[in-house]
């Protein structure tokens, strides 16, 4: 059946996230009904205590204590029009997100698109989270885009599903760009924006972030032998300069360099934490990190 509508958003509403109820998640009901076009799908694990379900607006139930991959492809496969665009509640919608997507419809097969990330207030540790995660996707660049984190960013929604079922894959960042690689696709900018209004606090950033690289470094090093287990271990105490010198480029880029500045001890300690959590996922696998970053 065709869908009334030219593209759905599916926003994910992860356990970090459960607070921005009445906040957040009222802005996404406020964007629902300003854009027609679109349908809006809230997905969460609970339901309760979320906006009023009704006319573009759609409540999507996932499975209780699901991952965030895991409500991505539930928001995925409840969508309806062709164009799916994949976000996080914590983000809050800038003018021109829709059309922004939309406008490259159409120009291959699964299609991925991503557009910008930006903060428009905080202090040092919230504007180092929004550098730390969405720092890549500072500078509102042209042409490709690498790695994008799955919060700003868009596909044909059928070609995507197919992809995934083909490959056994998941939502999951380096997962799936990995997926898309080999398929041929590449990320390209949409020039929209989502405005990062996340104020997690410094140590629950931290320890979130350490969850996160412990999952990616277990499914990196899934069924590898104990030798390139322990090298990678030893390979990950270089993730935090990697990934610091990468945030540089881009806050400068962005003329965020003095925000960076004063922000620097709270980067330096989250690109720690990741650090860590891919060295020990390496290692001794993911543990519970899966369902401890959600």
């Amino acid at each position: 059946m065709t869908s009334p509508f030219e593209s759905s958003v599916v926003v994910v509403v992860g356990k970090r996230q459960a607070r921005a109820r009445g906040g957040w998640l009222n802005e996404w009901a406020e964007f629902a009904r300003a854009s027609p076009t679109a349908e809006v799908l809230l997905v969460h694990g609970n339901l309760t205590g979320m906006p009023d379900e009704g006319g573009n607006l759609r409540l999507v139930a996932g499975d209780e204590g699901a991952t965030i991959p895991q409500l991505r492809l539930r928001g995925l496969q409840a969508a309806s029009a062709s164009r799916v665009i994949l976000t996080e509640g914590f983000g809050r919608p800038a003018p021109g997100l829709l059309a922004g997507h939309c406008a490259l419809e159409g120009r291959g097969p699964i299609d991925p698109a991503s557009g910008s990330v930006m903060r428009a207030s905080g202090g040092a540790s919230h504007w180092a989270l929004t550098m730390v995660e969405y720092g890549r996707l500072l500078e509102r660049e042209t042409g490709e885009v690498q790695l994008p984190p799955l919060v700003n960013a868009s596909f044909n929604r059928q070609a995507l599903l197919a992809l995934l079922e083909e490959h056994s894959a998941e939502l999951i960042q380096p997962q799936l760009q990995a997926t898309l690689l080999m398929a041929g696709e590449a990320f390209r900018s949409t020039g929209s924006v989502l405005i990062d209004d996340n104020r997690l606090p410094l140590r629950e950033a931290c320890r979130d972030l350490y969850h996160q690289g412990r999952l990616v470094g277990g499914q990196r090093m899934k069924d590898k032998g104990l030798p390139l287990r322990l090298l990678w271990m030893l390979g990950a105490t270089l993730v935090p300069a990697v990934l610091g010198w990468r945030i540089i480029r881009a806050t400068a880029a962005a003329g965020l360099l003095g925000q960076f500045l004063r922000s620097f001890v709270q980067v330096k300690l989250m690109l720690l934490a990741i650090g860590v959590g891919e060295g020990m996922g390496a290692l001794s696998g993911p543990g519970k990190s899966g369902e401890r970053w959600s």
